[in-house]
Protein backbone atom coordinates (compact mmCIF):
# COMPACT_ATOMS: atom_id res chain seq x y z
CA UNK A 1 0.00 0.00 0.00
CA UNK A 2 2.49 1.95 0.83
CA UNK A 3 4.48 1.55 -2.59
CA UNK A 4 1.14 2.68 -4.64
CA UNK A 5 1.30 5.77 -2.48
CA UNK A 6 5.00 6.72 -3.13
CA UNK A 7 4.32 5.54 -7.29
CA UNK A 8 1.16 7.69 -7.30
CA UNK A 9 3.27 10.42 -5.63
CA UNK A 10 6.59 10.07 -7.51
CA UNK A 11 4.44 10.06 -10.78
CA UNK A 12 2.00 13.25 -9.80
CA UNK A 13 5.79 15.19 -9.60
CA UNK A 14 6.75 13.83 -12.91
CA UNK A 15 2.96 15.92 -14.12
CA UNK A 16 3.73 18.84 -12.52
CA UNK A 17 7.16 19.15 -14.05
CA UNK A 18 5.88 18.27 -17.27
CA UNK A 19 3.17 21.19 -16.81
CA UNK A 20 6.55 23.00 -16.06
CA UNK A 21 7.84 22.64 -19.00
CA UNK A 22 4.60 23.45 -21.26
CA UNK A 23 3.66 19.71 -21.66
CA UNK A 24 0.99 17.85 -20.90
CA UNK A 25 0.70 17.39 -17.21
CA UNK A 26 -1.97 14.49 -17.41
CA UNK A 27 0.15 12.55 -20.68
CA UNK A 28 2.75 12.36 -18.30
CA UNK A 29 1.12 11.52 -15.48
CA UNK A 30 -0.09 8.47 -17.06
CA UNK A 31 3.07 7.94 -19.07
CA UNK A 32 4.18 7.37 -15.17
CA UNK A 33 1.91 5.35 -13.80
CA UNK A 34 1.40 2.54 -16.64
CA UNK A 35 5.53 2.47 -16.35
CA UNK A 36 7.14 4.04 -13.96
CA UNK A 37 7.63 7.68 -12.51
CA UNK A 38 11.34 6.95 -13.38
CA UNK A 39 10.50 6.47 -17.07
CA UNK A 40 8.22 9.15 -16.77
CA UNK A 41 11.20 11.30 -15.32
CA UNK A 42 13.64 10.30 -17.99
CA UNK A 43 10.53 11.39 -21.11
CA UNK A 44 10.25 14.90 -19.44
CA UNK A 45 13.57 15.92 -18.82
CA UNK A 46 14.54 15.10 -22.37
CA UNK A 47 11.19 16.61 -24.10
CA UNK A 48 12.05 20.30 -24.80
CA UNK A 49 9.65 23.14 -23.63
CA UNK A 50 6.84 24.02 -25.22
CA UNK A 51 4.87 26.91 -26.33
CA UNK A 52 3.13 27.09 -22.78
CA UNK A 53 6.52 26.85 -21.00
CA UNK A 54 6.61 28.44 -17.62
CA UNK A 55 9.02 31.17 -17.09
CA UNK A 56 10.83 30.65 -14.58
CA UNK A 57 11.13 34.16 -12.44
CA UNK A 58 13.37 37.52 -13.69
CA UNK A 59 12.54 36.03 -17.46
CA UNK A 60 10.08 38.07 -19.15
CA UNK A 61 8.44 36.94 -22.30
CA UNK A 62 7.06 39.99 -24.20
CA UNK A 63 5.04 39.70 -26.96
CA UNK A 64 2.80 42.57 -28.20
CA UNK A 65 0.55 42.20 -30.93
CA UNK A 66 -1.48 45.06 -30.47
CA UNK A 67 -1.18 47.48 -34.00
CA UNK A 68 -2.13 50.76 -31.91
CA UNK A 69 0.82 50.56 -29.97
CA UNK A 70 3.76 52.57 -30.23
CA UNK A 71 7.06 50.69 -29.78
CA UNK A 72 6.02 47.80 -28.13
CA UNK A 73 4.56 49.69 -25.19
Amino acid sequence: MLLLFFWLLFAAVVGWLAYQKGRSPFGLFLISVVFTPIIGLIVVVLMKPGEGANLKPGNKAVQNDDPTSIDGE
